[in-house]
């Protein structure tokens, strides 16, 4: 059996995609509903005798499709209309195990396919992808290119070309006609006008060009559930101006004429249009002649170079984070360390430290902190509970780290942050990074605090800290880019309380050192919007001389280990949407 199917040979898509197996010297099996229409496709593509190849008629049937599709890796479907003719193909690729692809451009079609069969063929490990078309996939490389910069959230795409619908093109616009069309607004789909027209301005040219939502397109789609993404805009169409004019108006007329018919005298309205328009196949497109243009612009609240963590009067990027993170994971894989090992982070409240989380993450590790405060013993205690391979610390505790690393033979490698550490990330530079751990691997194990005896381990997953986070987000009140000054150790829930955070593009103020006249000076500095505070914190805070000379008015939440600030006191001088 040949590797890819093409099915659906006798139109202009399918002859296009055999040339370029045959391109690429990659055989394939042309079929179709008509083997001589498919046969006569096939003898046209210039030199098709150099690879080998076969012609197939097939009933449109998923009997016969699956048996036609048994042994190959790939299906192709290019008949159109999908919403209308894709289901028998996806059902037999899915029944005789193999991936399918499919060039529509009908956003209805992804839509339904993804909620009929995508949980069944990832269940079956295989590929369902339709929309691999070029009017789209251009755009979306382009737009997940400008996401690799943190913090943009907001796609704005642009998708025009030269040249005239084909038949079958032209009886897909006809077909999403009928459907709903939807952008993405803060992550909810909102339909679109079907009327609606946007005039953009084209890169390259000074002239403008018309676009239409082209039936809500398929990046709102594909963004949906990517969570860098919020909204989406998509519009697109032909560079001549005449066919766009008329395609608006062919839209307005169907809206006021067509639409209200009963159905079967409106499919039978939109069938005499259609088969009044290019009805031939075209000729060979020429590159001189038949360009596209594919333009995204990409905003958000902040960029690569927004404030993330921040000691004093330095601070760490987002991007410096997510570099730091990309080569702490490498560094990690280097020393040997493996998904699901152990890695310890003993330090007070520092920028770096706490971005190597983000570094253990990525290698598929688990993050255990180590809280300075704790006696060496205790240390040495947990980091043998942990069964930690690993441990990166502060130059401060390379005293205590001796002490106890010699007790505990699991422990590989050290890595202290100094003037070593560069060299240690370095040395891995070029390095690949394993994939981010399934939802329900461990990612974190924590301390308790062993008031109720020896100290013990509490192992978080993936989706306990992404539920948290949730929680939290849906909880916590945030308006604008939040501020979260971190007094408490980033080793218990302070640390934490820094995800949802950082899912806002928020900065985190970090204090090495516990300093109430330090922690009040900040919150003024950096106008400072959450914060979490032990009970011991709040009252040596209630005592301090310059507390009623500070202003509190930025605070929107004053966390602490209980549902409510314990103290009356405390409450009373905080904002109302603070207490």
């Amino acid at each position: 059996m040949k590797p890819v199917v093409v099915y659906g040979v006798s139109g202009y898509t399918g002859r296009l995609v055999c040339e370029y197996l045959r391109e690429f010297h990659i055989p394939f099996v042309a079929a179709g509903r008509d083997g001589k229409k498919v046969q006569e496709v096939v003898d046209r593509i210039p030199g098709v005798d150099t690879v080998e190849h076969e012609v197939v008629e097939v009933n449109h049937d998923v009997e016969s499709l699956t048996e036609l599709f048994r042994g190959a890796s790939v299906v192709c479907n290019t008949v159109g209309p999908f919403i209308k003719y894709g289901p028998e193909v996806v059902e037999a690729s899915l029944a005789a195990g193999t991936h399918y692809l499919d060039t529509t451009s009908e956003q209805d079609w992804l839509l339904d396919a993804q909620a009929r069969w995508g949980k069944a063929y990832a269940d079956a490990g295989l590929l369902l992808s339709p929309c691999v078309a070029q009017m789209y996939t251009t755009s979306e490389i382009a737009a997940n290119l400008a996401l690799e910069t943190p913090g943009l959230d907001t796609l704005d795409i642009l998708v025009l070309w030269k040249g005239f619908p084909t038949y079958a093109s032209t009886q897909t616009i006809f077909t999403i006609l009928k459907a709903d069309w939807f952008h993405l607004v803060n992550n909810e789909f909102v339909a679109w006008d079907h009327t609606s027209t946007r005039e953009c301005v084209v890169p390259g040219q000074h002239a403008t060009a018309l676009t239409v939502p082209w039936g809500g397109m398929a990046h709102p789609v594909w963004f949906k559930n990517d969570p860098r993404v919020a909204t989406v805009t998509a519009t697109g169409g032909v560079l001549d101006r005449s066919v766009m004019d008329g395609v608006v108006a062919t839209t307005g007329m169907y809206e006021e004429k067509i639409k209200p018919m009963e159905p079967d005298a409106r499919e039978a309205a939109l069938a005499e249009i259609a088969a009044g328009l290019q009805a031939g196949m075209p000729p060979r497109e020429n590159p001189r002649v038949n360009t596209s243009i594919d333009s995204v612009y990409a905003s958000g609240p902040l960029g690569r170079d927004a404030p993330c963590l921040t000691l004093d009067d330095e601070f760490l990027s987002y991007g410096e984070v997510v570099d730091l993170s990309h080569a702490v994971a490498r560094a990690l894989r280097r020393a040997g360390v493996r998904p699901g090992d152990k890695v310890g982070i003993l330090s007070a409240n520092d920028p770096t430290a706490f971005a190597c989380v983000f570094g253990i993450a990525r290698a598929g590790a688990v993050w255990c902190p180590i809280n300075p405060r704790n006696s060496a013993a205790d240390n040495a205690e947990l980091l043998d509970l942990f069964d930690c391979a690993a441990l990166l610390y502060q130059s401060r505790f390379a005293q205590l780290v001796k002490e106890i690393s010699g007790e505990l033979p699991q422990l590989r490698t050290l890595v202290e942050f100094g003037e070593g550490f560069d060299t240690w990330l370095a040395s891995a530079a070029e390095d690949p990074v394993a994939e981010a751990p399934p939802p329900d691997d461990v990612v974190a194990i924590v301390g308790t605090g062993g008031t109720t005896g020896r100290p013990k381990g509490v192992q978080l997953t993936d989706r306990n800290l992404e539920t948290m986070t949730a929680i939290t987000l849906m909880s916590y009140p945030f308006v604008g880019r939040p501020v979260y000054l971190a007094l408490a150790p980033l080793t218990h829930a302070a640390g934490v309380l820094c995800f949802p955070v950082l899912a806002h593009g928020g900065e985190i103020v970090v204090m090495a050192e516990p300093d109430v006249g330090r922690f009040l000076e900040l919150i003024e500095r950096h106008r400072v919007t959450h914060t979490f505070l032990p009970p011991t914190l709040i009252y040596l805070l209630l005592g301090h001389p310059t507390l009623d000379a500070t202003d509190l008015s930025s605070l929107h939440v004053s966390g602490t280990a209980r549902h409510r600030c314990p103290s009356p006191s405390w409450r009373k001088r905080l904002p109302a949407s603070a207490r």
